[in-house]
């Protein structure tokens, strides 16, 4: 088995981290990552965690744990506290996602067919003989949108696009969940964003949603959005929706080489070394500021008990010293 990483720093932590604790982090990098993610999202012993809100989960794993789709994950920083305070029903959302989300060869493309462009501009919309033919992406994504991110599934959504609903269902152990995305491609090299309209149970106005989402972990609150490079993500442009009867429109944004893939990796390795020796302060690492405060919230186990996770796993966690 295997784990991806964004960073060489990043990695050498994580697989220290996971060769004492016999456990292996799958990321969704490269082909084979990710239909081995894929797989492993199907098996229901496998847990999907984002430590931010399902924490609890990673306790119950057998060797493995599984890292979220970029997009769930980014989205899920800003919809799961909204959760917890109004009770999520449904979303309909559209993201905007970055290149880098299919590799170095795309970077590479997209720099190019900009440099083609700014020597030869398009005329009438029309691609040059002198523009390469796109080799990543079925139609140029310079100065463009690709409404196809991974391939097609017979209801005529994407893979991707049923991720988010799928993978919500099991990080927020919420069955009923229902959503409808749309995932473009867009010429932009790092970070995802998405445009969310969610449906709750209970009312919901803009200044508590505004309370809630400025006391969540990981997350920041924001007029201007900018992340490319940071930890947390960001969310803004919080209003009430006007198609909903309990509802909220927004925009959130993640970095997705950080939140959406190796930084949730590293988080959750330090999760499982931070609750057995409770260290004062992680070591080396920036990632795990939010800690504190994420193991001090009192959670719900398999067996209803309320207890805070540094009780519940302290017997759980096999002794480390890192």
């Amino acid at each position: 088995m295997f784990a991806t990483f964004a960073s060489n720093e990043a990695g050498d932590r994580i697989r220290l981290l996971m060769k004492a604790y016999h456990i292996v982090v799958v990321g969704a990098t490269g082909a084979v990552g990710q239909e081995l993610l894929r797989v492993l999202e199907r098996r229901p012993h496998v847990p999907l965690v984002i430590p931010e809100i399902n924490a609890e989960d990673a306790r119950r794993h057998r060797g493995l744990i599984a890292n979220p789709n970029c997009t769930t994950a980014v989205t899920l920083m800003a919809l799961y506290p909204l959760h917890r305070a109004f009770g999520v029903r449904r979303t309909f959302a559209a993201s905007y996602q970055a290149v880098s989300g299919s590799g170095a060869r795309a970077i590479n493309e997209l720099t190019q067919q900009v440099k083609d462009a700014a020597q030869e501009p398009l005329v009438s919309g029309s691609r040059t003989d002198r523009q390469a033919t796109p080799q990543v992406y079925p139609h140029p994504i310079a100065f463009n949108l690709l409404p196809h991110v991974d391939s097609f599934l017979e209801s005529g959504y994407t893979k991707e696009e049923m991720k988010f609903q799928d993978e919500g269902r099991k990080i927020m152990h919420l069955p009923e969940f229902r959503a409808s995305v749309t995932c473009v491609r867009v010429p932009v090299y790092r970070a995802h964003s998405v445009a969310v309209s969610a449906e709750f149970e209970r009312p919901v106005s803009v200044e508590h949603a505004r309370e809630v989402l400025a006391k969540a972990p990981g997350l920041e609150l924001v007029d201007e959005l900018s992340v490319a490079g940071k930890d947390n993500c960001e969310v803004g442009r919080i209003r009430v929706d006007c198609a909903f009867e309990n509802g909220l429109s927004f925009w959130v944004s993640g970095d997705q080489l950080l939140k959406g893939a190796a930084l949730n990796a590293v988080q959750i390795a330090e999760l499982l070394c931070w609750i057995r020796v409770r260290l004062a302060k992680p070591r080396s690492l920036r990632f795990t500021s939010s800690w504190t405060n994420v193991l001090a919230q009192p959670q719900n186990d398999a067996n209803g008990s309320n207890q805070s996770l540094d009780e519940g796993w302290a017997s759980s966690v096999p002794n480390l010293d890192c």
